[in-house]
C-alpha cells in the first residue's frame, strides 16, 4: 500500500477489502447451507465488512482487514448455525 497515499484513499481501500471479504463469505455460506434472507445477507455483511475495515485502518494494515472481515463473518455464521 502507498503510504503518500491520502487518508481517504487508504480507508477507501480497507473498506472495500473487507465488504468484498465479507460478501463473499456470505455468498459462500448462502451456498452451503441453501438459505438466503436478503435483509440479513446486506445488513450482517455490510456491518461486519465496515467493522473489520475499521479495525484494520486502525492498526494500519491491509491484511489485517481481511483476515478480520473472514473471522468476524466465520464467527457469525457459527453462532446463527449452532447457537440461534
Amino acid at each position: 500500500m502507498d503510504l503518500n497515499a491520502p487518508a481517504s484513499s487508504r480507508l477507501t481501500h480497507h473498506a472495500v477489502l473487507g465488504l468484498a471479504v465479507s460478501f463473499g463469505l456470505s455468498c459462500v455460506f448462502w451456498w452451503i447451507l441453501g438459505v438466503f434472507n436478503l435483509a440479513g445477507f446486506l445488513a450482517w455483511s455490510t456491518l461486519i465488512g465496515l467493522l473489520a475495515a475499521a479495525f484494520g485502518r486502525w492498526r494500519r494494515s491491509l491484511a489485517l482487514t481481511g483476515i478480520a472481515a473472514a473471522l468476524l463473518r466465520c464467527a457469525h455464521f457459527l453462532l446463527m448455525v449452532y447457537v440461534l
